[in-house]
């Protein structure tokens, strides 16, 4: 959009906090692009305000819903979990978001049949690797507070739960080893937040 878009866009390639854009899909960094954040620490929402931020990116960013965005100044690493255009006169000048904080690396595996352990001959679980190293937000070790306001997921702060890239092939009863514990998926909200798939974590004793 010509105009106040093109202004925006101007603004943010001068101003703006470069980023790595990195799309799960591919495998790759589609490219870099400058958008601007805006956050800030309150006493009152030490969880929110540390780990989620809003955004503004240009209204031609290649930036979906699901990605991955590495802040070269940085070097921290957000999921877009929210992502809405805003409209003037029926034309796109901006595009907005929330992003969500990685803090932990994870390890995914899923049950493939079973094998015979050659010494005692009993039959013992394959776990199939299923990514490995992809980054997501773990809020089990973040608060024992609870919370009761849904906005943004704030509510999932009490509970062992992993927001991570909707893009990304996690399932239920999948394992997840975060900092070498094992976790086993018992619940997923994808709907919630249309780029992130909310989990909910339990320690697991399987074999």
């Amino acid at each position: 959009m010509a105009g106040i878009g093109d202004d925006i866009k101007d603004v943010l390639q001068e101003l703006g906090k470069e980023v790595n854009v990195y799309r799960h899909t591919t495998g790759e960094f589609l490219t870099v692009e400058s958008i601007d954040t805006e956050g800030g620490v309150k006493d009152t929402t030490p969880f929110e305000s540390t780990h989620m931020t809003s955004f503004m990116a240009t209204y031609e960013t290649s930036i979906e819903v699901g990605d991955r965005l590495d802040f070269t100044a940085t070097s921290e690493s957000h999921l877009v979990g929210v992502m809405v255009s805003d409209l003037f006169e029926n034309a796109v000048y901006a595009k907005e978001g929330v992003l969500y904080k990685c803090n932990t690396e994870v390890d995914a595996y899923r049950r493939s049949g079973e094998a015979r352990d050659p010494q005692s001959y009993e039959l013992t679980p394959n776990w199939e690797p299923v990514f490995s190293g992809e980054l997501g937000l773990f809020s089990g070790r973040l608060s024992d507070h609870d919370i009761a306001d849904e906005r943004y997921g704030r509510f999932y702060q009490s509970s062992r739960k992993l927001f991570i890239s909707n893009d990304l092939d996690l399932q239920i009863e999948d394992r997840c080893v975060i900092d070498d514990e094992r976790y086993s998926v018992e619940t997923m909200e994808t709907h919630r937040l249309p780029g992130l798939k909310i989990c909910g974590l339990a320690e697991d004793n399987r074999e």
